[in-house]
């Protein structure tokens, strides 16, 4: 289940942001996405999409209205814990407990849609950041509804894929492993699948 569901009635359309809260500094990668990992908060966010109209769905009384995917963000639900010098300003210890507490994702770059989540924009809230003629940077979590149903057809067709795996019966131990993922690192049953890792072929 999705830990938050945010939507927004705005003409005949309705926006939907999916929100998934860490103890953690979770941070949103595309790349990861089109590795197929970390897809939990887009798999959310598209089947409402998809399927947000149904009777047994608590959207249904939104069913003549159009779902469009406004983003996904993961929000950090710990308590940043600050060391400081005394002589710091309060003004210079909330920026830096701002930037601990970080939002990560990917929103639809439409500021109407955006100034209803912050409605200064000032990137407090959202991973933005505007410049002075008002546009935004090249750094800004964003991207055109375009690119977001193109995003649901790559999962469609990565999910369609794993499924198939599964029905052949692959389970081979094949993880991941590269510079930022290591699917061996915390695993319960690695004497089970028997990995050979590299240093020392040892287990």
């Amino acid at each position: 289940m999705a830990d938050r569901v945010d939507i927004l009635e705005h003409g005949d359309k309705l926006y939907v942001r999916v929100v998934d809260y860490k103890t953690g500094n979770k941070k949103f990668s595309l790349e990861d996405v089109r590795m197929g990992l970390n897809l939990q908060m887009l798999l959310y966010l598209f089947s409402i999409q998809k399927n947000g109209a149904s009777p047994k769905n608590a959207l249904e009384y939104v069913k003549n209205m159009e779902i469009v995917p406004a983003g996904v963000l993961y929000f950090s639900a710990g308590i940043p814990t600050l060391t400081l010098d005394a002589r710091v300003s309060a003004e210079t210890v909330e920026k830096i407990a701002q930037d601990k507490l970080a939002r990560h994702g990917l929103l639809l770059n439409d500021p109407e849609i955006l100034r209803a989540m912050d409605k200064d924009l000032t990137g407090a809230y959202l991973p933005i950041r505007q410049k002075k003629d008002g546009g935004f940077t090249n750094t800004s979590a964003l991207t055109s509804l375009e690119s977001f149903n193109g995003l649901l057809s790559e999962i469609e067709a990565t999910i369609k894929t794993i499924g198939k795996e599964i029905k052949r019966g692959n389970a081979s131990a094949k993880p991941i492993k590269t510079k930022e993922h290591d699917a061996c690192a915390w695993c319960e049953l690695r004497p089970v699948c028997r990995k050979n890792l590299k240093k020392g072929g040892k287990l």
